[in-house]
């Protein structure tokens, strides 16, 4: 989320008698929640591999074994 500059002209300054905090946690909790769904569909559409069985690591190799 970009932030507004003072010098940009749709700036409009309001101040804190007239800002509901409540309004704008509401709006950056839609908001993170809207990004947070992007992500997902963005890594959804990614293939991932998966080496190993994930359950145990490889054994290690017995010592004097033949190769």
């Amino acid at each position: 989320m970009a932030f507004k500059s003072l010098l940009d002209p749709t700036f409009t300054y309001r101040n804190s008698a007239n800002t509901d905090v409540r309004l704008t946690f509401e709006r950056v909790r839609r908001e993170q929640q809207i990004e947070a769904q992007r992500e997902r569909a963005r890594e959804a559409g990614k293939v991932v591999a998966i080496i190993g069985n994930g359950v145990s690591p490889a054994a290690p190799a017995r010592k004097g074994a033949r190769h």
